[in-house]
């Protein structure tokens, strides 16, 4: 029990998440050693609990001596029963609810490794996963479980789209026409169907895909060639198509009223000005075609993401107004419950019923309980039960950073913002500003620890970020979700009540905008904190120590004068102490998620940028923070969104003098995108030869790939990224691109690679790599540009292993952030800024 609340169903609910995220990375007789040895436990928790109980039967009251031998007890029993007996009245109560904690825990592990192990088992059994494994061509028929993902920019015709989807039907070529581990196709055979369970999941990578239009429950047919899955999860495989996939059937109406619903909202929302406007779609039923890069960055920065998805506070908020609706018309508590069911489940089609929403579902479901039916002590029974509910349905649950954080954040709002609020309004503060502070602050943390150890950073402004932003959220979503409505059920005025609702809308989403925009541009926005279990530890000892010393009320301005010296004193003595540029750098890696983005030093503020990241928000942060405020040469290594997408970062402040691109243009819309930029900063475009050489302050660049342009390869736009060779202050630097398999042979063959002293690990570490090729360039030190908990399983452990046995010195910007190449005396250095 925590004070009030019953928390007997959260030991099973932990128990079964924690074996369900192990049995996802362990074979499947590996869970059921777990859920055996799991069962063992709890027999012997129930020994160990019931059987005192059964003897106290026989023996009389307040005595713990044993019946004799031979006098109802068998032989055996008697010595056991002693065994029990005695162990038990030695236990305090402390040490009593310890043994039934664990006993419950272990019914959750028994379960949720038993469940899961099953799962695992019939995905490792499918026939897609060892035609995976030889990379077989195949024509799939499957089912969209989620909105279409772009991975690439430009208009939607010319994008890269993940699709993650279910098999329906699968035709492969025969043996003859499998391909072999490098992706390399042999002869053809006849296409035969494959029998399939159906429902294996499968991650669909569509290149040059019009695919933005696609639905959830739409049935496409695809053309392509399989590969391995890279997660811990349940796909069963990754199909990569470049053809358009074709369509089967419709979506069901459900869909297809959603569709409409979500296209009026964002038409309604054009009344208002960008960036605003496109907030209106994304934090009333998370659309987020029309937001713009550089707000969605500046959200990430203040800690306020979780407002342009699908959570379970929009939910809580519509299905609270119906029930606020309802209440004051004198409904009871059948006819308001519903009611708010109904509203509920409409949401859920409105925002389309896709994993994640059926989980904030879940969530919001929990809030009412606890919120709207004044039943506290009901509140995290049923947040245990929707924790194990949901990992059964979706074991991939288990390690989404999403389904963390709604359940801490859930967990926050029904233990502590309750009594928080009641103490603060104890003191004299108004009901609805105690609620005001208490809420965001108890779900900031409730979800610090995970957040702090997940990304190695604390964002100092989240809590006074969401507690302003929550006076925009509840209207937004109110009006928004009207606007939706009225643009397609009701709207006899041709449009207007919808515009009108949207214009509304649009002030609250102005006030965000604006609080997302300030709060983000304060130095010290986010704290470098240690990354992994060690750093989430350190975070949630550290909340533990600080409410411990707030509780006590002689300690409690003790309390307010360390925090206010923290933020006075020791941050900018932090900042002073690791200074950010190293002195003497000569180039650096941004930290730009799962993308690309390098600066070459070239002179006092001038740098040469490769690539730019997927977004414009990092790599004009990362840019301005080395003091970059011109830009000789920006060399794009090939037109993919996490390489082209925040050009507009590099402009940003700066003025750029030319630009250098390959002469592949695939994929064309990013190749597009390109143009437009140089054409609107006026940089003349220069085209990449393998015979392009250039000096520009202390830096020579020369092009070495690739040598000639390559086709019908794993990814030709990977294989013809511009390779650009460095030479700057004594060392050289490589910086490849994305070639994989077939361009790095390519530059084998053409005898142009060398040692080098840094090398730019190829796609981000994918395990598309050739051993001979870091054989050959035999780096002293890696950097690989890596987004954190990516899709993709970047960067390989293969890959790692090849530079650990060349003795390279490796960094990673998904664990240290953006990392500086330093040279001193011939030796080469690494340094991390904390500050990113």
């Amino acid at each position: 029990m925590v004070g009030t609340l019953d928390a007997r169903l959260l030991a099973p609910a932990v128990g079964y998440w924690l074996a369900a995220l192990w049995a996802l990375r362990h074979p499947a007789s590996y869970s059921l050693w777990l859920a055996g040895f799991a069962a063992v436990v709890v027999a012997s928790v129930l020994l160990l609990t019931r059987m005192p109980q059964h003897l106290r039967q026989l023996v009389p009251s307040g005595h713990c001596e044993l019946p004799q031998k031979g006098k109802g007890l068998p032989t055996t029993w008697h010595k056991l029963s002693g065994v029990v007996m005695t162990t038990w009245h030695k236990l305090s109560s402390r040490g009593r609810v310890a043994v039934l904690v664990v006993g419950l825990a272990s019914v959750g592990v028994c379960l949720g490794a038993a469940a899961t192990g099953a799962r695992v088992a019939m995905r490792d059994a499918s026939p897609v996963v060892s035609l995976a494994e030889h990379h077989s061509d195949a024509i799939a028929t499957v089912a969209l479980v989620d909105d279409p993902r772009s991975v690439s920019s430009g208009p939607a015709g010319a994008s890269t789209f993940l699709l993650r989807a279910t098999l329906i039907g699968l035709e492969t070529a025969r043996d003859g026409a499998a391909r072999d581990g490098k992706g390399h196709a042999g002869p053809s055979g006849q296409a035969r169907a494959v029998s399939i369970q159906g429902g294996e999941h499968i991650v669909v990578f569509a290149r040059g895909c019009e695919c933005a239009g696609f639905l959830p429950g739409q049935h496409l047919r695809l053309t392509g060639h399989l590969a391995p899955a890279r997660r811990a999860d349940l796909t069963v495989a990754t199909l990569s198509v470049s053809s358009h996939p074709e369509l089967v059937g419709e979506p069901s109406v459900l869909q297809r009223a959603a569709g409409r619903l979500r296209a009026g909202l964002r038409q309604a929302s054009t009344v208002v000005p960008q960036p605003s406007g496109g907030l209106i779609p994304a934090l009333a039923v998370g659309d987020t075609a029309a937001l713009q890069p550089e707000l969605a960055g500046q959200f990430r920065i203040t800690g306020m993401t979780h407002l342009t998805a699908v959570s379970g506070a929009n939910l809580a908020i519509v299905v609270g107004a119906v029930l606020l609706i309802a209440r004051s018309f004198g409904a009871g508590p059948i006819s308001s419950a519903a009611l708010a069911g109904c509203a509920l489940a409409g949401f859920v089609v409105l925002a389309r019923p896709s994993p994640s929403v059926l989980r904030a579902a879940a969530m919001a479901a929990i809030a009412l309980i606890a919120l709207a039916a004044s039943r506290p002590k009901s509140a995290l029974p049923a947040l245990g039960f929707a924790v194990i509910a949901l990992i059964m349905y979706d074991p991939t649950l288990s390690s989404s950073p999403g389904f963390v954080l709604s359940v801490l954040a859930t967990l926050g709002l029904v233990v502590l913002a309750p009594s928080w609020a009641a103490a603060l309004r104890a003191r004299g503060v108004p009901r609805g500003l105690a609620e005001l502070l208490a809420v965001p602050l108890a779900a900031q943390l409730a979800c610090l620890p995970f957040i702090a150890g997940y990304s190695g950073a604390v964002s100092l402004v989240a809590v006074p970020a969401n507690a302003a932003a929550s006076l925009a959220v509840g209207p937004i979503t109110v009006l928004g979700v009207a606007a939706a409505l009225c643009s397609v059920l009701w709207d006899p005025m041709g449009g207007w009540s919808a515009t009108a609702l949207a214009w509304l809308a649009g002030w609250p989403a102005r006030w965000l905008t604006m609080v997302a925009e300030h709060a983000s541009r304060w130095q010290y926005a986010q704290l470098h904190w240690p990354s992994g279990l060690s750093g989430a530890l350190l975070a949630a000892l550290a909340i533990g120590v600080l409410c411990l010393i707030w509780r006590q009320p002689v300690t409690r301005w003790s309390c307010v004068a360390l925090i206010a010296g923290l933020l006075l004193v020791l941050l900018p003595m932090q900042l002073r102490n690791q200074p950010w540029p190293p002195p003497g750098w000569l180039m650096a890696m941004c930290d730009v998620g799962q993308g690309d983005a390098a600066v070459l030093r070239v002179g006092p503020g001038s740098g040469v940028v490769i690539d730019a990241g997927p977004e414009p928000v990092s790599v004009n942060r990362c840019l301005s923070e080395l003091g970059i405020q011109h830009v000789p040469l920006f060399v794009l290594s090939h037109p993919h969104a996490d390489h082209v997408g925040g050009v507009d970062g590099v402009s940003q402040g700066r003025d750029v003098s030319a630009v250098l691109v390959g002469q592949a243009q695939d994929p064309p819309g990013g190749y597009r995108r390109l143009l437009h930029w140089a054409q609107q900063i006026r940089a003349p475009l220069l085209i990449a030869t393998p015979t392009w050489r250039q000096t520009i302050g202390n830096a020579t660049l020369t092009v070495i790939g690739p040598q000639r342009s390559l086709s019908g390869t794993r990814s030709p736009p990977n294989d013809n990224s511009v390779v650009l060779l460095v030479q700057i202050a004594g060392i050289t630097a490589l910086f490849p691109g994305d070639v994989e398999h077939a361009g790095q042979r390519e530059l084998l063959s053409s005898g142009v690679l060398s040692h080098v002293d840094v090398l730019k690990v190829p796609h981000h570490g994918s395990a598309y790599s050739e051993p001979e090729f870091f054989d050959t360039v035999a780096p002293r030190a890696a950097v690989v540009s890596v987004g954190a908990h990516n899709d993709y399983g970047h960067p390989s452990e293969t890959v790692l292993r090849y530079l650990g046995r060349g003795g390279a010195l490796v960094a990673r910007t998904d664990r240290g952030g953006d990392v500086a190449i330093v040279s001193s005396s011939g030796r080469v250095a690494l340094a991390r800024h904390a500050g990113a």
